[in-house]
């Protein structure tokens, strides 16, 4: 099986290792590449498993790993086939896969999972619309929904889940099954005119809900895309909105929440020192904005998930330009935003001799060289607006029987690691 394309390796390890970056702590990269006989290299506390996922017939969107399982979906085509979404569970101590599932009836992908005890909770899209199912930890369906929209994101409530689409749709459904409320996020822009906004990440911190995404044009009526953020009471209640714009567009990824401040990242097409720039915002938890700093290097700089560890920012993303290769990026900042340090797990490295691309059976966790980058980061000045936030009830749930099918073979491979054994595990065509 031939190792597949740059961009497909670098968005699988991108899923993997954000897929963890909340559950361990990221170390200091070695000063050298790891060799497989030095397999303590990995960067890993022994908190779980390490693992890569990859494929050419296969996407994975979202991940999670809970004891010696591994849980994962996204979309496959099989030869001659159509596209479908997936969910899949592997016994990682084993090597070998629990079960496998297919969403029946209709091309789509799965885009997010959670877990809450024996219920596993997934969402997804179909054509220009969404589903929404419930599956018993041995891959039983219990309950199923189709949705007008497309739903990308899912919060875990504890007795419930909020599933939410990127144009502001969002849907509140008890663990068994009970929709609790159906709404809609409008905005006002600068011109204006109400849009939906583009909706990348939800947050619950405090009782309160944070919304986190772009909109155009509000900060002015000439303005590309600016980063909005809002927090929101639930189902109704919007207690503050917040736009934030540079001269071009600019796209919010990711908001944090502590105890006293709120970090906004994304990045934008403003660059100041390369291509484009990662973008970093911190406000109070009543909206007030404290300072927005840039981020970069020479490169295209980009953020897609981050996390907080004793009050510093860290951020995950990748960073290219036409030379060399795309590479996973890592990012600290301080608690002002400046930069503490910066590296790349490259994935040039994944060459053989005379630049001979490197088999899957040839692969090594050695083979990926970590490096330290030097970025710089600068305060920027942006214009700032408070728009007008509206939410509105729709109806976009229908009940709906689904059907889920044993998926035979699924081209997807997979790569897992557990730190305190060190056993390599490689799987390459998953099998049901």
């Amino acid at each position: 099986m031939p190792w597949p394309s740059r961009r497909l390796l670098i968005a699988a390890c991108i899923v993997a290792v954000a897929a963890a970056l909340t559950a361990i702590e990221l170390t200091r990269p070695p000063t050298s590449a790891p060799t497989q006989s030095t397999p303590g290299a990995v960067p890993s506390r022994g908190r779980g498993w390490l693992v890569l996922l990859s494929g050419e017939g296969a996407r994975v969107y979202a991940c999670l790993t809970e004891g010696d399982y591994l849980y994962a979906c996204g979309c496959a085509r099989a030869p001659g086939k159509r596209v479908r979404a997936f969910v899949v569970k592997v016994d990682l101590k084993r090597g070998e896969v629990a079960w496998c599932k297919a969403v029946s009836g209709f091309e789509g992908s799965a885009f997010k999972l959670i877990k809450r005890g024996d219920d596993l909770i997934v969402c997804g899209a179909w054509e220009l619309k969404g589903f929404i199912c419930c599956l018993s930890d041995d891959g039983q369906l219990r309950w199923g929904y189709l949705c007008d929209a497309p739903l990308h994101g899912l919060l875990d409530l504890g007795d419930s889940v909020l599933a939410y689409s990127s144009d502001g749709v969002l849907v509140s459904l008890k663990l068994s099954g009970e929709a609790v409320y159906q709404v809609k996020l409008l905005v006002e822009g600068a011109d204006g005119v109400w849009r939906s906004p583009w909706l990348h990440c939800l947050r619950f911190a405090g009782g309160r809900f944070y919304a986190a995404g772009s909109c155009d044009r509000l900060v002015s009526e000439g303005s590309g895309s600016d980063l909005f953020l809002a927090c929101l009471e639930f189902p109704s209640r919007v207690l503050w909105s917040e736009a934030i714009g540079t001269s071009s567009d600019d796209r919010l990824q990711v908001v944090l929440c502590s105890n006293e401040s709120l970090y906004a990242c994304g990045w934008t097409w403003c660059p100041t020192f390369g291509e484009a720039d990662i973008l970093v915002a911190r406000l109070s938890l009543s909206g007030e904005l404290e300072w927005v700093r840039v981020v970069g290097g020479r490169r295209w700089e980009s953020v897609l998930a981050a996390c907080l560890v004793d009050g510093r920012v860290r951020m995950l993303g990748f960073t290219y330009s036409f030379a060399p290769a795309q590479e996973v990026l890592v990012v600290e900042l301080d608690e002002g935003g400046r930069a503490l340090r910066s590296w790349t797990i490259g994935v040039a490295a994944l060459r053989g001799e005379a630049g001979r691309r490197v088999s899957w059976t040839e692969m090594r966790w050695g083979a990926f060289k970590a490096e330290e980058r030097q970025l710089v980061s600068k305060e920027v000045e942006v214009e700032v607006s408070r728009p007008r936030v509206k939410v509105v009830e729709v109806g976009v749930l229908h009940a709906a029987r689904l059907a889920l099918v044993d998926l035979a073979e699924l081209p997807l491979s997979i790569a897992a690691m557990h730190p305190e054994s060190l056993s390599l595990l490689q799987l390459r065509t998953v099998r049901g």
